[in-house]
């Protein structure tokens, strides 16, 4: 057995505990930029950063029903956000 199957099969995949800390982080940031468009107009409807969380997984994920439950959730919605999913399973 090689390390990545001992890793695999060794952990648990919980992916949305940090799914809902990026839309934390999120929900932040356009609350942020919502105040500042207030105190500068030519900032309305511009963006002044943006965070992007690549997920490099083995196609495992032991939490996949709450991941759907909190990516479907209305506050994700304009967020300055973009989430990768790469699998990175190798298929014979």
């Amino acid at each position: 057995m090689n390390c990545l199957q001992r890793v695999e099969l060794g952990n648990d995949v919980n992916l949305n505990p940090l799914l809902q800390f990026l839309m934390q982080i999120g929900v932040y940031v356009n609350t942020r930029i919502k105040r500042k468009q207030k105190k500068q107009q030519d900032m309305h409807s511009t963006v002044d950063c943006c965070y992007v969380l690549h997920v490099l997984g083995t196609g495992v994920c032991d939490d996949l029903s709450e991941v759907f439950k909190t990516l479907n959730q209305p506050d994700w919605q304009g967020l300055p956000l973009l989430v990768n999913f790469i699998s990175l399973e190798t298929r014979a």
